[in-house]
């Protein structure tokens, strides 16, 4: 008997499991999303550091940079 009652929390805990992976998967899909937009950045800045510093442009992409990394930072707050 306590078997068919072991089974039965089984069988109702997997949609449940279901929705918080599903939830999950997606918080992680988007902060990657950040995350490669964060990099192409910091690459764009790397490959180009002649003419950032040339033009002046440090503050504009220090900006562009932390706010990126603000949103991905909230996300992984958010997700654990």
């Amino acid at each position: 008997m306590s078997a068919l009652v072991g089974l039965g929390v089984l069988i109702l805990s997997f949609p449940i499991q279901g929705i918080l992976l599903y939830s999950i998967f997606g918080a992680v899909r988007a902060n990657i999303r950040t995350v490669d937009q964060r990099v192409r950045i910091m690459q764009e800045v790397l490959v180009g550091i002649r003419s950032v510093k040339m033009y002046a442009w440090e503050r504009f992409y220090q900006h562009k940079i932390s706010e990126l990394r603000t949103q991905e930072l909230s996300m992984v707050r958010k997700f654990s």
